[in-house]
């Protein structure tokens, strides 16, 4: 029985969300309290309909939160979208009706247990889904799922009787309670069995199409204490959770993103830590050292995804929050915005190709004041001071941060690439300021002989190549084009000293997507669409590797690359700043890369 509660609770969930997959059933019919995508504004949306929002629906304390308003929605734009179109695509349909046919077989344990077909559990979800955890007014931490279930009141019900059921065989108390005019089933969850649990209850309840579940009676208070819109004391007024969603959402703020979330790491762990102070006394101690660390200053991190939205098939926004000003830890992570572009020794070729710009002295000081913290002042200075004393002389700060403007550079074209070698000719880059300090350095670094080496001249370069017992891999370094080099191919190097390739930065593919970046920048990113996926996508066709062993599937029935290709799009991404914290987004075209 404890199998089938924890099956009949996990179909709660998955029927919740619909994460399952995304059937024709899942974008009908029409839900009572979250169809429609507004806007922030709860009175505005109690204009137009029922809609309240779930972040009006949760209290302000709330230190995570993740949401799909309106998961009909969100399965047409995926429908729209160039991977729906795919999906949609006949020449796959003889491989993916292989998929469903298997699906459909693993889902007959489910009908069987349950009384539920897939489908019927796929349909549930016909408006917004969320979760969330908070402190309730006891002080206890609580999670909470709802979810916007419309005309599948019958399967919700079905299911809740299953686990009321299981619970019951493992000896739960099961009763009910009149609150705000709905009725609340409560679980007394079994004293022997949840002792050292912080979970000792469970609390459901049904309410105009929508579907509540919480791990105690008091956070389902907590939901319908806001259930008429009318509490102002709510997570949608968070000014953290405000900013975030402001600098995450669509251009047209009156449309919800398609998935949301956010979450407080400070908040969550002092929660945490409250939760289990009775099992955990030491847990504590942790919620001291924030301040400490600088990290009472990360006032949260959230994001959103968006599907088509003007020129962009997809874009996903993450924004890290940030009170000003900083100290301690997140000084380690300063990344100004400059004017940024792929160096030219990267080629068109690149299959990705990564940049930022780390501000290293920031980061050395944050080191320095930290370290300082605990052993009094100047006592960090003091100390390299003397280890530069001894062999091999080398002063972290004047020989080595000093040395660096900042600049790193992340690139591989994904040749050679193979079970035997995963990096292929993956490259690192660091800018330095000094070509010919650079060079002592390494050669002092290397004369510790700590990394076993052989040193010949390419075309006048200096190239130190390092030993590995990993078949295909050339590892090698060269202070070349300004850079400290390290590669995991040597030929890297010899291509940067020959300059005889075509830039990435003048690209077709890479200059259609980098016209979205902003003039300035922290980091950017590009990802070919195509990179290394023909190879898979072959040996998978020809039945090699993870095919060979997923019975059931003939992947045979792939058509050729080139019809796959067609769907295939690169992606581009860049990170900016501003004085509450870091925005970065990722994004992909409607439009196929450029011949």
């Amino acid at each position: 029985m404890r199998q089938l509660f924890w099956m009949s609770a996990l179909s709660l969930m998955l029927a919740a969300t619909g994460f399952w997959s995304v059937p024709e059933a899942m974008a009908q019919g029409t839900a009572t309290k979250g169809t429609a995508t507004k806007g922030a504004a709860a009175a505005a949306a109690e204009e137009e309909d029922d809609y309240l929002a779930a972040e009006f629906l949760v209290p302000p304390q709330t230190s995570f939160f993740v949401a799909f308003p309106d998961v009909p929605g969100l399965v047409e734009g995926v429908k729209a979208s160039t991977f729906g179109k795919l999906l949609a695509d006949p020449d796959f349909q003889p491989f993916l009706n292989d998929v469903k046919a298997k699906i459909e077989e693993g889902s007959s344990k489910l009908k069987e247990e349950l009384g539920l077909t897939l489908e019927e559990l796929l349909s549930v979800p016909q408006g917004q889904v969320a979760i969330a955890v908070f402190p309730t007014e006891s002080g206890e931490i609580s999670g909470i799922l709802m979810a916007d279930y419309g005309d599948s009141e019958e399967t919700i019900k079905t299911l809740i009787g299953k686990m009321e059921a299981a619970l019951k065989e493992e000896g739960a108390e099961i009763s009910a309670e009149k609150m705000d005019d709905v009725s609340v089933t409560i679980v007394t969850l079994p004293e022997e069995k949840v002792a050292d649990s912080p979970v000792k209850q469970l609390a459901y309840f049904l309410s105009e199409g929508t579907f509540v579940f919480a791990t105690s009676k008091d956070a389902a208070a907590a939901i319908l204490d806001r259930w008429d819109g009318e509490n102002e004391d709510v997570f949608a007024k968070n000014e953290a959770f405000t900013l975030v969603m402001d600098k995450v959402g669509r251009k047209d703020d009156s449309i919800e993103p398609d998935f949301k979330w956010f979450v407080n790491p400070v908040l969550l762990t002092e929660q945490i830590a409250t939760a289990v102070q009775e099992q955990q006394p030491q847990a504590q101690s942790v919620i001291g050292m924030l301040p400490v660390l600088g990290l009472d200053k990360l006032k949260g991190v959230g994001g959103s995804m968006i599907i088509d939205e003007d020129d962009f098939d997809s874009i996903v926004k993450t924004y890290v929050h940030v009170e000003q000003p900083t100290s301690g830890v997140i000084n380690f992570f300063k990344f100004p915005a400059i004017a940024m572009t792929p160096p030219k020794w990267v080629g068109a070729n690149a299959a990705m190709y990564t940049g930022l710009n780390w501000d290293f002295q920031a980061a050395y000081a944050a080191g320095e004041a930290l370290y300082d913290s605990f052993a009094g002042g100047g006592a960090c200075a003091r100390f390299m001071d003397s280890v530069a004393q001894q062999p091999p002389n080398i002063h972290l700060k004047k020989d080595v941060i000093d040395l660096l403007s900042g600049k790193l550079h992340f690139t591989s074209t994904g040749t050679g690439i193979s079970e035997e070698n995963p990096v292929g000719d993956l490259t690192l880059a660091i800018e330095v300021k000094d070509t010919s300090a650079a060079s002592k350095l390494i050669a002092k670094l290397l004369d510790l002989g700590l990394a076993p080496h052989e040193t010949r001249d390419f075309e006048g370069q200096k190239i130190y190549e390092f030993e590995t017992p990993q078949e295909g891999i050339t590892p090698a370094l060269a202070v070349t084009a300004n850079a400290i080099v390290i590669t995991a191919d040597v030929k890297v190097i010899e291509g940067i000293v020959r300059g005889t390739r075509t830039p990435l930065s003048t690209s077709p593919t890479y200059s259609k997507l980098s016209k979205f970046f902003p003039a300035k920048v922290s980091a950017i990113t590009f990802q070919k669409g195509d990179a290394q996926l023909k190879t898979i996508y072959e040996q998978l066709r020809a039945g090699e590797g993870i095919a060979a062993e997923a019975e059931g599937l003939d992947f045979k029935k792939l058509p050729p690359f080139e019809k796959l290709a067609k769907y295939l799009r690169s992606s581009a991404g860049y990170s900016t700043n501003d004085d509450s914290g870091s925005l970065s987004v990722q994004f992909t075209l409607k439009e196929a890369d450029p011949k």
